[in-house]
């Protein structure tokens, strides 16, 4: 595979020339600092633009262009990255060499047309097209307060850090989807382009330079930023474990404890902390967690971790009978224990082996390769290549150093009503 940038001033764009896919993919993403006043807009926009445009001005003839260029994909991303919100438009097509002449030029066209050209009358976006994405924004937050174990995740992300960027609600609010207008969400839009770091990603068997000279021409993000915009922030560690219980109408209990990693750097909130997770609970029913919870006292069927680099946090989540509680809870701390003072080589291998297949699985996907790509320039990430000899070389004594900077923040209970 072939790297290349190429540097606009106002835009980068980064390259990866290879024949081992018959399919291309292209990112053009925009990030900034997240602010939560700013999440319902974003979620209306990623649907909005990628719904229909000025030219194709309803679902059905976007949806008719998209089957005519042999079935590509458009379809947009927005996500919270630590510090930072990322908003992502993705299309997804056929590697040029199968098509009629001039289909990439359609492809890249489209790139234009859907992010520059959107379907707007009077300084506002087609109110038809509003509404619909305004309806199924809705339904899915409706949707999401019967999501039990999704619900419980949010609330405890709110009482580890209320102010903090973990305690975000992606998902947005009925009343804040009200605030949101046509008129206000094209000035939104117009912000983000003026406001936002954007750069374009693009992987397949293309000329690149070809690529490149296109989007010098017609791409318009013309402002330049120099501020850095870090991913990381610090974390606030509580001097006292909170610990809530609620209770709500659900059958199962579930137990979520939220740790932050303290003194998180970037020497170890790589491999040597995704290597720590794997052994306390993300791996298979032999981690720390699965033993003393599932297999030796049969509390639960689901339990694991989930670690949030960004938010230099883990996640600990067990669904119990709540007349377990206090023995669950015991468990989990002494899994926390066992790792600062008890880790075996065996489990540190099967870890190590585990972690390797991922990585290696990075350079089978070009949407994957393209966001390995993404962050080895927006957050100093290793090539898979230099992760792979960096795990080699990872011993016990590095991981249970690691364990003694994980410290519980909150523990939140949440039951059925009696």
């Amino acid at each position: 595979m072939e790297y290349k940038n190429y540097n606009f001033h106002a835009f980068n764009l980064y390259t990866v020339k290879t024949d081992r896919f018959k399919n291309c993919h292209l990112e053009i993403v925009f990030r900034n600092k997240a602010k939560k006043e700013e999440i319902m807009f974003r979620k209306f926009l990623i649907e909005l633009l990628t719904f229909n445009t000025k030219k194709y001005n309803s679902q059905k003839e976007l949806k008719i262009h998209l089957e005519d260029l042999y079935d590509t994909v458009l379809y947009s991303l927005l996500s919270r990255v630590g510090s930072c919100f990322f908003t992502t438009y993705c299309i997804d097509f056929l590697n040029p060499k199968y098509c009629e002449e001039g289909y990439l030029d359609e492809v890249l066209n489209l790139a234009i047309e859907s992010l520059y050209n959107p379907n707007v009358e009077n300084n506002q976006f087609d109110e038809q097209s509003f509404n619909i994405i305004k309806n199924n924004i809705l339904t899915e937050i409706q949707s999401s307060k019967e999501n039990i174990k999704g619900s419980a995740y949010r609330r405890l992300f709110e009482l580890m850090d209320e102010n903090s960027y973990l305690s975000y609600n992606m998902l947005g609010t009925k009343e804040n989807v009200e605030k949101v207008t046509p008129k206000n969400l094209y000035e939104f839009y117009q912000k983000m382009l003026n406001s936002d770091y954007c750069d374009i990603y693009i992987i397949g068997n293309l000329d690149m330079d070809y690529v490149a000279s296109y989007f010098e021409k017609y791409f318009q993000q013309r402002i330049i930023k120099t501020e850095e915009l870090p991913l990381y922030y610090k974390v606030q560690p509580r001097k006292k474990i909170n610990v809530v219980k609620e209770q709500k109408n659900i059958a199962q209990g579930n137990l979520l404890v939220g740790c932050n990693i303290i003194n998180s750097t970037e020497e170890n909130r790589d491999i040597i902390a995704y290597l720590y997770n794997f052994i306390l609970g993300a791996g298979s029913l032999d981690t720390k967690l699965g033993t003393y919870l599932r297999q030796d006292n049969s509390l639960c069927y689901t339990v694991n971790s989930i670690y949030q680099k960004y938010d230099s946090s883990i996640i600990i989540y067990a669904g119990i009978d709540p007349n377990n509680y206090e023995k669950a809870l015991k468990l989990i701390k002494k899994s926390l224990k066992e790792m600062t003072i008890n880790i075996t080589d065996e489990e540190l291998e099967n870890a190590k082996k585990s972690l390797s297949t991922s990585l290696n699985m990075i350079i089978d996907n070009p949407s994957s390769i393209i966001n390995n790509y993404l962050f080895r320039n927006v957050a100093n990430l290793k090539t898979v290549e230099e992760r792979l000899e960096q795990l080699k070389n990872i011993t016990v004594d590095q991981i249970k150093t690691y364990a003694k900077n994980v410290k519980i923040n909150t523990v939140y209970m949440v039951s059925g009503v009696e």
